[in-house]
């Protein structure tokens, strides 16, 4: 078995080898498997969430508290590394390794504040949005999904930061 993986990897890197071409294939192909992969790893997660909690309230309130933090990490962080990932490429390329350093540091830095920031402002808007989102739930229930809430903010802030740490990881 170890032998024909060793085989295998030893045909797929002398074929994306040949040209440019099949280089950018090779490594479409690569990122597109990884990516099915991930996907069906996602999709086995949720099927063994479901499997154990069935619909239960407190995954009613798990999923109606993660709604604001995951909204929050999407809209601010889709944007700010589509934007990030080229302008780190070019003041690489452009000013050296030292200046893309600076300028990820910096990144960092705003990132670690920004989300602060946004943290701050979804738990002290977290009572009054909370019940909206949650308006079919009894007041234990409503309890529960705000107490999951404020677990969760931090998790905001662990995510924006590994974002943006993989925009500059697929920067390089």
């Amino acid at each position: 078995m170890i032998n024909t993986l060793q085989v295998g990897q030893q045909w797929w890197n002398a074929w994306r080898e040949r040209s440019v071409n099949t280089r950018i294939f090779a490594a479409m192909v690569t990122v597109g498997g990884l990516t099915v992969l991930v996907k069906l790893a996602a999709a086995a997660k949720e099927l063994i969430v479901a499997y154990q909690f069935g619909t239960s309230d407190a995954l009613d309130a798990f999923l109606i508290a993660f709604v604001l933090p995951g909204f929050a990490i999407t809209l601010v962080y889709g944007s700010l590394n589509a934007a990030l990932i080229p302008t780190y490429i070019q003041v690489r390329e452009q000013e050296g390794r030292e200046a893309a350093q600076r300028l990820s540091s910096s990144i960092m830095v705003s990132n670690g504040a920004l989300l602060a920031v946004v943290s701050i402002f979804l738990a002290v808007l977290g009572p009054y949005i909370i019940p909206i989102l949650a308006s079919g739930f009894n007041t234990s229930k409503i309890e529960l999904t705000i107490s999951l809430y404020y677990v969760m903010l931090p998790c905001l802030l662990f995510s924006g930061m590994a974002t943006t740490w993989s925009a500059i990881l697929n920067a390089q």
